[in-house]
C-alpha cells in the first residue's frame, strides 16, 4: 500500500463500529485514516463530489437511491471509491445472487458445507457465497460476511451488525486490490505512452500473422499501405531475426527499416512483437562511406601503380643510362683510336698518297667523334628546354641536296640508293627553322641508310594546305630490317635501341630518334612511324611553315 492518507465516508446514522475500524486501519496500514460521518444522502453526495474517499459505506436503501452514483459510474471516474454495502440482519440478499433467502450464520454455513445449505439445495451463486465467506473467514462470533462476488451496487457486502476487525479486513483487502489494479493500470498507461511516443515503429502480430496492435510511428511508416486490425501484416516474422525492409511511402520516397522480432504473449495468446527502426540515413551514410572507401582505394591503387611505374621507369632509366655509357664509351673509343693510330702513322708515311689516306682517316674519325659530342649536347639542350626556334627563309631543294650529299659515302658502303621527291606545290623558298629541319631529316635518313643493306631510301616532301597555316610533311621510307612491335614501344626514348644486337651490328648512342622527336615538338609539329620486321620502316613528321 501507499503512504497516502485514507478517507472513509460513512453514510449511516448509527456507526459506533467506525471508531474501532479507524484505529485498526491506522495500526495495520501505518497510515492516517479519516472517517467522515454523513447520515444525509444529499450532503454525502456533495462531499463525494468535492473530494475523493477511498471507501464509502452505506446501507442498501442508500445505494438503491437514484441520487447515489452507481458503482459503474464511479469506476469510470479517474478516482474510484470502494463501495461497501451494509445489509441488516433480516434483509434479503437478492442483488443478483439468488432468489432464496440464505442463512448468513458463518459458522453454521461453513461447518455444514455447501451441499447442506437449505436442505441440500444449492446453485452457482450459493457456491460463490460459500467461497467468499471461506476466503474472508475470521475468528469471532459475529454475523457472516460476503467478500465475493461483487454485485452491481457495491464492491463488497457486509451483514450488520458486524465485528469491526472483520470490516477492517474487508476494507484492507479491497483497498489492496484497488491500489494494485490502479498501479497496474497506471503502469500500463505509462508503457502505452512510451510505446506510442517511441520513435521506432512497433507492431504486434498473432500466430496467424494478423495485426493486433501498432503505434503511431508504425502508422506513419506504413501509411501508404495502411494498417487494419485483424488483417494479415504480409511480412513474415521470425523471432530472433533481424532483417531490413524497403518501404515506399505515398510520395515514392524509399525508406529502409531495420526490423527485429521477438516472441511475446499478448492478451493471453502467443504473438510476435516487431520493432522497426528507420535506418535510411544510416544506410545512406554507409553507402557514402563505402563509396568514399572504394574511391580512396581506387586512388591508392592508381597511386601505387603510378609509383610502381615510376620505380620501374627509374630502374629502367638507370639501366638505360648504364647501357648508354657503355655504348658511348665504345662509340668514342672507336674514332679516338682511329685518330690516335692515324696520327702516329703520319710521320712514317712513305709517300704522299699514304699520307693523304691517313689524314683522311683522321678527318673521318674526327667528324664521327664530333657528331657524337653534338648529339650529347643537343640532347642536353633539348632536355633543359634551352633550344629556341629560329625561323628563316630557305630552299627545301638545297636542304635536301645537302642531306643526300652528306650521306653519299654511307649509302655507298651499304649499297643503298637515296632519292628525294619534292611536291610541285612546294614553293622554292619557305620560312621555318632550317637548322632543326635539316637535323631531323639528316638523323632519320642516316638511320634509314644505316639499317638498310642493298636496298633503297626515299625522302618525300609535300605541302598540306590548312586554313589556319600550311604544314610541311616529310616522309623517309626505307626497305631495311624494320622493327618488332615491342621495339616500337620504346623507339623514341633516350638511350634506347631496339636490342643489344642492334648496337653490336650498327652502333650508335640511342639518342637520334629522341632528339628528332624533341626537335619536331619544339617546332610545334608531330612525328610518328610505321614498321614491320624485314619489311622496312617509314618515318614522317609534319611542322607548320610559312610560304613566301
Amino acid at each position: 500500500m501507499t503512504n497516502t492518507k485514507l478517507a472513509i465516508l460513512v453514510i449511516d446514522g448509527c456507526a459506533d463500529y467506525a471508531d474501532e475500524v479507524q484505529q485498526n486501519l491506522e495500526r495495520q496500514t501505518k497510515r492516517s485514516v479519516e472517517v467522515v460521518f454523513e447520515p444525509d444522502l444529499r450532503e454525502a453526495v456533495k462531499k463525494m463530489a468535492d473530494r475523493h474517499f477511498n471507501v464509502v459505506l452505506a446501507k442498501r436503501e442508500i445505494l438503491d437511491n437514484k441520487e447515489f452514483p452507481t458503482a459503474n459510474l464511479m469506476r469510470q471516474q479517474q478516482s474510484h471509491s470502494i463501495v461497501g454495502m451494509l445489509e441488516s440482519r433480516d434483509g434479503k440478499f437478492d442483488a443478483g445472487l439468488t432468489e432464496r433467502q440464505l442463512n448468513w450464520n458463518k459458522n453454521r454455513f461453513l461447518d455444514r458445507g455447501k451441499d447442506e445449505v437449505h436442505g441440500g439445495t444449492q446453485d452457482k451463486k450459493t457456491d460463490e457465497v460459500h467461497d467468499g465467506i471461506r476466503a474472508g473467514e475470521k475468528d469471532g462470533d459475529g454475523d457472516a460476511i460476503l467478500l465475493e462476488p461483487i454485485n452491481k451496487l457495491s464492491d463488497f457486502l457486509v451483514r450488520m451488525p458486524v465485528q469491526p476487525d472483520v470490516l477492517t479486513q474487508l476494507i484492507l483487502s479491497n483497498i489492496e486490490k484497488f491500489e494494485l489494479k490502479a498501479s497496474l493500470q497506471s503502469t500500463e498507461k505509462d508503457l502505452r505512452k512510451i510505446i506510442e511516443k517511441n520513435a521506432d515503429s512497433i507492431l504486434v502480430v498473432d500466430a496467424n500473422g494478423a495485426l493486433l496492435y501498432w503505434n503511431a510511428a508504425a502508422q506513419r511508416l506504413f501509411r501508404s499501405s495502411g494498417l487494419v486490425t485483424g488483417e494479415v501484416f504480409g511480412i513474415p516474422l521470425i523471432a530472433g531475426e533481424t532483417t531490413e525492409l524497403d518501404v515506399v511511402d505515398k510520395s515514392g520516397e524509399r525508406i529502409v527499416a531495420e526490423m527485429r522480432v521477438v516472441d511475446i504473449e499478448w492478451s493471453g495468446q502467443a504473438a510476435c512483437l516487431a520493432s522497426l527502426r528507420d535506418v535510411t540515413q544510416r544506410k545512406l551514410t554507409e553507402e557514402l562511406l563505402e563509396a568514399k572507401v572504394k574511391d580512396r582505394t581506387k586512388q591508392l591503387e592508381e597511386l601505387n601503380q603510378e609509383l610502381r611505374k615510376m620505380y620501374e621507369s627509374a630502374e629502367n632509366a638507370a639501366r638505360v643510362r648504364s647501357q648508354f655509357i657503355a655504348n658511348f664509351s665504345h662509340e668514342v673509343r672507336t674514332p679516338l683510336g682511329g685518330i690516335v693510330a692515324a696520327s702516329e702513322m703520319l710521320p712514317m708515311a712513305d709517300d704522299l698518297e699514304e699520307f693523304r689516306e691517313l689524314a683522311s682517316s683522321v678527318a673521318d674519325s674526327s667528324k664521327q667523334l664530333l657528331s657524337l659530342v653534338e648529339s650529347i649536347l643537343d640532347f642536353s639542350k633539348l632536355e633543359s628546354g634551352a633550344v629556341p626556334v629560329a625561323d628563316s627563309d630557305f630552299s627545301l631543294r638545297e636542304l635536301f641536296d645537302s642531306v643526300v650529299q652528306s650521306l653519299t659515302k654511307l649509302a655507298a658502303e651499304n649499297s643503298t640508293s637515296v632519292t628525294y621527291i619534292l611536291a610541285d606545290t612546294i614553293p622554292d623558298i619557305v620560312q621555318a627553322d632550317a637548322v632543326k629541319i635539316r637535323q631531323v631529316i639528316l638523323n632519320l635518313t642516316h638511320n634509314a641508310i644505316k639499317f638498310t643493306k642493298n636496298g633503297y631510301v626515299e625522302i618525300r616532301a609535300e605541302l598540306q594546305d590548312s586554313y589556319e597555316q600550311p604544314t610541311l610533311r616529310v616522309t623517309i621510307k626505307d626497305s631495311g630490317i624494320g622493327m618488332t612491335a615491342r621495339e616500337c614501344e620504346t623507339i623514341f626514348q633516350p638511350f634506347v635501341q631496339g636490342n643489344r644486337k642492334i648496337h653490336g651490328r650498327f652502333g650508335g648512342t640511342g639518342l637520334g630518334l629522341s632528339i628528332c622527336k624533341q626537335l619536331v615538338e619544339a617546332m610545334h609539329g608531330t612525328i610518328n612511324f610505321y614498321s614491320e620486321p624485314e619489311k622496312g620502316s617509314t618515318f614522317w613528321f609534319a611542322i607548320p611553315i610559312k610560304l613566301k
